[in-house]
């Protein structure tokens, strides 16, 4: 791939401080014997872990949320330590830490749920990590085909890392890829980490310096580089992947590829995707056609956008958009009307806002799937 960004490079640094050792961070390191502190905080995570098993939720994020972060880094130690084959004297207090799957699963769904309930990245990131980990743990001691679950697990902590922002979402991503080389949404979601990084290059700095716009340019140009390479893989591991496919076309309108964006938005379309994306693929498609001056065809593009997402505000903005730059500002005055007759809420059903977090919707569902198992 391209030269790391600055953003990365700085990821990369904070990283061996902040992940704890856990399957997808390295090797389990023994640490030193729990003390006192450690384990009053593990008896308050215990109690956290079977209120949290009796549906007892907000409780236990409470309980989890007030726990010293550090001593928790320490116990998900233990708990790695304990249940790995590395060989080592036994403890003591080995058997404070030999938790059963029921017991590692409930705790990372716990870790995940504190996550998305956390009001800042760093909180995400801490408690989105522990939950990875223990869910891959979970996942190593369940019935699942090898691998099955902890990918599962893996990929629904990646997209709860983007959803929220976390600067750790590279980092874990890139190490998961690693490990599951073809794993399509694995890839999908780095090349989105990445495709992300560039839409923000493309934002101007605060100050204007030629060298530092010219420097900027070349660092877009590289990550989108590197995102449209991992989208590409993932297409290549599973051609029916339509996220990924839809995310490289918007790569290519980037790199000013309109012809090869066109072709894979065709072949997005003719596939019948979800509303979702087929919403997606067809803006994406009315603006290649809108600045290749096809503007009926652009307008037909965005009609039937709306028709797939009638509450997708983009869509009627792109419509109308292109009927005012056609010259007919009866249409693009009377497209504005249908939609702010609709009287959207922010709520409103457009796939555009929430596209920078991916297939958030999937995340939610891996994720409701692995509570309701975790609380039965």
């Amino acid at each position: 791939m391209g030269r790391p960004s600055i953003a990365r490079a700085a990821v990369a640094a904070l990283a061996s401080l902040l992940l704890p050792a856990g399957p997808l961070h390295g090797g389990q390191r023994d640490p030193k014997a729990p003390t006192t502190q450690t384990l009053e905080c593990l008896r308050g995570y215990r109690a956290a872990i079977e209120d949290y098993r009796a549906k007892r939720t907000d409780a236990a994020i409470a309980t989890v949320t007030a726990l010293d972060q550090a001593q928790q880094k320490l116990i998900l130690q233990w708990v790695e330590l304990v249940h790995s084959s590395q060989p080592r004297p036994s403890r003591a207090t080995d058997s404070l830490f030999a938790w059963d799957r029921q017991t590692l699963l409930a705790a990372g769904m716990l870790q995940a749920d504190v996550a998305l309930a956390a009001k800042g990245p760093a909180d995400v990131t801490f408690h989105g990590l522990v939950a990875a980990d223990l869910l891959v743990l979970a996942s190593k001691a369940g019935v699942d085909a090898p691998g099955s679950g902890e990918r599962r697990a893996v990929l629904a902590i990646g997209l709860l890392l983007i959803a929220g922002h976390s600067i750790q979402a590279d980092t874990f991503l890139k190490n998961a890829t690693v490990q599951y080389p073809s794993d399509a949404p694995l890839l999908t979601g780095l090349g989105m980490v990445y495709e992300n990084e560039a839409a923000a290059l493309t934002q101007p700095p605060a100050t204007i310096d030629l060298r530092a716009l010219g420097n900027r340019r070349g660092l877009r140009d590289d990550v989108l580089r590197d995102a449209g390479a991992l989208f590409e893989r993932a297409i290549s591991a599973d051609p029916a992947v339509v996220e990924a496919r839809v995310r490289l076309a918007r790569v290519k309108t980037l790199q000013h590829d309109d012809n090869r964006a066109a072709a894979l938005l065709d072949q997005v379309l003719a596939a019948q995707p979800p509303p979702r994306w087929r919403y997606m693929a067809l803006l994406l498609l009315g603006g290649v056609r809108e600045r290749a001056g096809r503007t009926d065809e652009a307008l037909r593009l965005y009609g039937q956008a709306i028709d797939t997402r009638p509450d997708g505000q983009s869509a009627y903005l792109a419509m109308s958009q292109a009927s005012y730059g056609a010259g007919d500002r009866a249409s693009a005055s009377q497209i504005l009307d249908r939609l702010f007759a609709r009287a959207l809420k922010p709520s409103a059903d457009e796939p555009w806002w929430n596209y920078q977090d991916g297939d958030w919707i999937e995340g939610q569902e891996m994720l409701g799937a692995l509570r309701a198992e975790a609380q039965r």
